[in-house]
């Protein structure tokens, strides 16, 4: 009944809020690892930027960035 959604709805915002903190922490991530490249001097690509966005969305996993980036790479080899 009543109690069941309520759990339900609990859960759910849960469940919300959690994705909503994940994705805060990527898109922090990003702007943390572009302001200390900047710093550095370290030019970053554009397709290396566009994985990082992908990435900060949650659209691909910190392994897919690394395997799409090697596999560029190593055409360029």
């Amino acid at each position: 009944g009543i109690r069941l959604r309520t759990i339900k709805k609990s859960r759910m915002n849960t469940q919300i809020n959690n994705k909503i903190k994940s994705f805060n922490k990527r898109q922090n991530a990003v702007k943390l690892a572009d302001a200390i490249n900047l710093i550095e001097g370290v030019p970053v690509s554009d397709f290396a930027k566009e994985l990082s966005d992908k990435w900060a969305n949650g659209e691909i996993t910190s392994e897919e960035i690394k395997a799409l980036l090697i596999n560029k790479n190593k055409k360029h080899i």
